[in-house]
């Protein structure tokens, strides 16, 4: 959570910083229950598939390195 709130530092200003921390924070609490259910629907068929939930995160990782570019550092002295 704090690497995603460092990015949106980084790469917004104003109201529309503001508002993409307000859809991350609504992201955190919405994935935190919606993964929460899959883990229990699919523990019903075995007990591992609830772990393999995290490989999902691993392809959005990949996502993630391709589409970011380090932006520019503010030159303001």
């Amino acid at each position: 959570m704090t690497g995603v709130m460092t990015i949106i530092t980084d790469y917004y200003q104003g109201q529309k910083r503001a508002s993409f921390m307000g859809l991350q924070a609504a992201a955190m609490g919405l994935g935190g229950m919606v993964f929460v259910i899959i883990g229990g629907i699919s523990a019903d068929f075995n007990w591992r598939f609830p772990f393999l939930i995290y490989l999902s995160s691993l392809a959005v990782l990949v996502l993630i390195a391709i589409a970011l570019y380090e932006p520019e550092p503010d030159k303001k002295k």
